[in-house]
């Protein structure tokens, strides 16, 4: 293990003179793009954010900037804009126009955006290194960084599917990585305009603003007044030129989560799961396995969630150049940094506390900037072992270290789902009528209307809401209905599908909608579950 001195300013080993490394890292970016074109061309069904994403870019194509203010746009706008822009060059080129293109072209940009992210977590390690003068190999350090980003799992999920994070994560990488060195106003315009970009992408992409500013104001040598305020009022305006249009549109700061919105009397109790059913172009929010912490346990769940996001490698690797760092944690370069940290450590126990779950890819952002301090370690232990001539044991170091993450990453994303993909087959093909129509389901089950080209009736999923379900059937216009249930025993019905298959069983004999729903197919899932369709007759 390498000592407290080992990461001290200091002069330059030689090996940190050779330049940035272009052609390893161009190497690691062609095993990222075949990698993670081998994981999107195997995914049977895209994840259930996707759907909404596509959706989302499908209303905004025919309704333009006022479906910004529906209430049912809950994503921030820029990857749905680019989701719609690749679509229409996809279809204007002539490819058919699909559920399929619209699948294709949101994981074209996410698979794009990942090896961007690749290079910028490599160039952002590069930078560290030289402005801190740390006695490390830049270039090492710069390759196991894009090494990290490459195999971490997280990363390689995300960008076979269609998802938003590997575009936020690229204005977000990029905007720290001009705030490292903030030295000329249009520098400074730069990092806005990149903070801009990540805002619109995913609302805690507005976090870079503060670190920027922290940057300016603890700036070595400190800044003149005059410089101080120019670059300040560049930053501030190359984000406020991309974020008050949105905030204009929508009449607030966030459609998604809007932290303003919680001060007010009628936001007090907030409802996860919807209590109504939604319309049939509604986007249903997922059932939700929720967490009962006290507010003690808050942060070690947090934190217990960025090691299982890292992999447990990520962070373990980055605890030691932190702590030997801790002096200049808040001290340009390293300032926005540390402030992004704390930052985004602060708002996943917001969301714990607020809305009672966390997921591992709200700390993908913190691990992206972990994996310079991870890549700085694992440079360092790897040149002292090999001028002690131990490269056997260099050699396990590097095994140790990125096997088990390449393991990771061979799992297929949303494996599990399949069946989703293969009901919606079975609609097509057995019900040609289908297309066009309205299926009532929850949140999962909503990717066999997206496949089936059908509309959907969001049902909030809470068995005890019985009288809730029965009106959705008679009321929601809804010509279809989709339910996943365990097959047999309570070891099956988890979370999700606890309680389906009474209810199932409830409405088969219920003279009210019995005689209206007609059992149509059963698609059997992984588990021990399946999903029954069901025909809706009119009245």
């Amino acid at each position: 293990m390498t000592s407290a001195k080992s990461l001290s300013p200091g002069p330059v080993l030689p090996a940190a003179s050779a330049g940035f490394p272009w052609r390893p890292l161009a190497l690691i970016l062609l095993l990222a793009l075949a990698w993670r074109l081998a994981l999107a061309a195997a995914m049977p069904a895209l994840a259930r954010d996707g759907v909404t994403f596509c959706w989302y870019a499908r209303a905004l194509g025919t309704q333009g900037p006022a479906w910004l203010r529906s209430p049912d746009a809950q994503q921030h706008p820029l990857f749905p804009v680019l989701l719609l822009a690749v679509q229409r060059a996809l279809t204007g080129a002539g490819v058919p126009d699909g559920p399929l293109t619209w699948q294709c072209s949101g994981q074209a940009i996410a698979l794009a955006a990942s090896l961007l992210v690749v290079m910028l977590s490599a160039l952002l390690t590069w930078r560290l290194i030289h402005a801190l003068a740390l006695p490390l190999p830049d270039r090492n350090a710069a390759i196991f960084a894009g090494l990290l980003a490459t195999l971490l799992p997280l990363n390689n999920r995300l960008a076979a599917d269609v998802m938003s994070d590997q575009v936020h994560l690229v204005f977000y990488l990029t905007a720290v990585v001009l705030m490292t060195r903030l030295d000329r106003v249009r520098v400074a315009l730069a990092a806005g305009l990149a903070t801009g970009l990540a805002f619109l992408t995913r609302p805690e992409g507005i976090a870079p603003l503060a670190a920027a500013v922290v940057a300016l104001l603890r700036a070595v040598p400190p800044l003149p007044r005059r410089a101080l305020a120019a670059r300040t009022l560049a930053l501030l305006a190359g984000f406020l030129v991309l974020a008050a249009p949105y905030w204009a549109t929508i009449g607030g700061f966030s459609q998604k989560k809007d932290p303003l919105r919680w001060l007010r009397p009628d936001e007090a109790a907030v409802s996860v799961i919807p209590e109504t059913p939604s319309r049939p172009d509604e986007l249903a929010l997922g059932k939700l396995e929720l967490l009962d912490l006290s507010w003690y346990a808050l942060a070690p769940y947090a934190l217990y969630t960025l090691f299982r996001a890292g992999r447990v490698v990520i962070p373990l690797l980055a605890l030691l150049p932190l702590i030997n760092l801790r002096r200049r944690l808040l001290e340009a370069p390293l300032a926005p940094v540390t402030v992004c940290l704390a930052g985004h450590f602060a708002l996943a126990i917001l969301l714990l506390a607020r809305f009672r779950y966390l997921d591992p890819r709200h700390m993908l952002v913190m691990v992206a900037l972990l994996i310079p301090f991870a890549a700085f370690l694992l440079s360092r232990v790897l040149e002292l072992l090999r001028l002690r001539g131990r490269r056997r044991a260099a050699d396990a170091v590097l095994a140790v270290v990125f096997l088990p993450l390449a393991l990771r990453s061979l799992a297929v994303p949303n494996a599990h789902d399949g069946f989703l993909r293969a009901a919606a087959d079975w609609l097509t093909a057995n019900e040609p009528e289908a297309a066009g129509k309205t299926l009532l389901c929850g949140s999962s089950p909503r990717r066999v209307a997206f496949y089936a080209g059908m509309y959907h009736a969001g049902w909030n999923e809470r068995t005890e809401d019985y009288d809730g379900l029965l009106a959705a059937i008679r009321n929601s216009g809804a010509t279809y209905f989709a339910i996943e249930v365990a097959t047999s025993g309570d070891r099956h019905e988890n979370f999700e599908r606890a309680g389906n298959r009474v209810l199932l069983a409830r409405l088969r004999t219920d003279p009210a909608v019995a005689d209206r729903l007609h059992p149509l197919h059963v698609q059997p899932g992984p588990d021990g579950n399946e999903l029954h369709l069901l025909a809706i007759r009119p009245p």
